[in-house]
C-alpha cells in the first residue's frame, strides 16, 4: 500500500466515525425533543422511527468495521499458515 491508499483509508475512517457519532447524537436529541414539545411526555411514532434508524445506522457503522477487521485477521492467518506449510514441505 502506498501513502495515497493509507490517506484514503484514514479519510474514510474519519468520515465513518463522524457520521456514526452524528447519527447517534441526532437520534437521541430528536427523542429528547419529542418529550419536551407539547403534549409533554407523549412521544410520536415518527420520533421512535427516527431513533431506530439512527441507532441502526450507528450499529452498522461500527459493526461493519469490526467485521472487516475480523475477516482481515482470518485471511492474514490463513496466508501465514499456507506459507508455513509450503516452507515445511520444501
Amino acid at each position: 500500500m502506498n501513502k495515497k491508499d493509507i490517506e484514503r483509508i484514514n479519510d474514510t475512517t474519519i468520515v465513518r466515525k463522524t457520521t456514526v457519532i452524528g447519527s447517534f447524537a441526532f437520534g437521541w436529541l430528536i427523542t429528547i425533543a419529542g418529550f419536551i414539545v407539547p403534549p409533554l411526555g407523549v412521544i410520536d411514532n415518527s420520533v421512535i422511527i427516527i431513533l431506530g434508524q439512527a441507532l441502526t445506522y450507528t450499529a452498522v457503522g461500527v459493526g461493519l468495521k469490526e467485521y472487516g477487521d475480523i475477516q482481515n485477521a482470518r485471511i492474514n492467518q490463513l496466508l501465514k499458515d499456507s506459507e508455513k506449510d509450503k516452507e515445511e514441505t520444501q
